[in-house]
């Protein structure tokens, strides 16, 4: 009956998903292959291995290292959604401490923040205010967090790094804070606030959808897929937990990750799918 059509169906749906997230990871790999091996030659040239650089060159092999390094990051996030869409992402299991991996991400994220204020990636800036940006403060509050958990600790760090450089990169003036605490139902949530531009009712669905982004011009750096909070929605769902977001326009947004403190175990059907994916992330 019409039961077992709509099961063939959404089998039939998951077939084509599945083979369109191989064939697209499997181009992301030939894509990254050549990438990579460029961005390393202008990086040897950067550092004056081939003899030394004048001022505008010196510039100009930066950029063409900044540049590759972008389109790497968007070459894995292709790759890790494709992965998502084929069923072959592998999530690893081990004992973290979710506080470390936090002081690792503001870290980062400080750094970022540090490279693109010194880039001047923003020319409105300086075309409209005449004014430098300033970096903006992340503050913390670590102490209701757990000291231990199980689950993916790559995943997690590149979640919250996600939220952490989106909620700077959309943030004027004023402060990110970044909150982790254990719950009372065995999970513990990670919160990212940000005195920000705020997300309109309208667009609080829409910016979890691959490709989305709201107004380019009201971000105080250029930059972004549009790819990041899609991977954040679905990793965080494989890794047995949600995410949810409150915001205000002109206000700011806070975004909560909810996650177990053990995550959930891989299927034996996903270790075998993997085994063969000797592919470094």
């Amino acid at each position: 009956g019409k039961q077992a059509i709509r099961g063939v169906k959404s089998e039939e749906i998951w077939r084509i998903n599945r083979s369109r997230g191989e064939c697209i990871s499997s181009v992301s790999r030939e894509l990254r292959t050549p990438l990579h091996a460029g961005v390393g030659d202008a990086g040897l040239l950067g550092r004056g291995l081939y003899g030394p650089l004048n001022e505008r060159q010196q510039k100009a092999v930066d950029g063409i290292v900044n540049r590759g390094n972008d389109l790497l990051a968007l070459i894995n996030d292709i790759l890790d959604l494709s992965r998502i869409e084929a069923g072959r992402l592998q999530l690893e299991q081990t004992r973290f401490n979710p506080t470390e991996v936090l002081e690792e991400v503001i870290q980062t994220a400080e750094l970022m923040q540090s490279k693109a204020l010194e880039e001047g990636v923003d020319d409105r800036a300086y075309e409209e205010e005449e004014e430098e940006l300033s970096a903006v403060e992340i503050r913390t509050s670590f102490g209701d967090a757990p000291k231990e958990v199980v689950g993916d600790r790559g995943r997690f760090k590149q979640v919250s790094l996600n939220l952490v450089s989106n909620a700077i990169r959309y943030t004027e003036r004023g402060h990110v804070d970044v909150i982790c605490r254990r719950e009372a139902d065995g999970a513990f949530v990670t919160a990212v606030s940000d005195t920000g531009i705020g997300i309109a009712p309208e667009d609080q669905d829409a910016i979890f959808e691959a490709f989305y982004q709201v107004e380019a011009s009201s971000t105080r750096f250029h930059g972004g897929t549009g790819l990041g909070l899609s991977i954040v929605r679905r990793l965080t769902e494989q890794m047995g937990g949600q995410i949810t977001l409150l915001s205000r326009l002109g206000v700011g947004s806070t975004f909560y990750l909810h996650l177990p403190e053990v995550g959930p175990e891989p299927s034996v059907a996903e270790e075998a799918e993997n085994s063969d994916e000797g592919d470094p992330h």
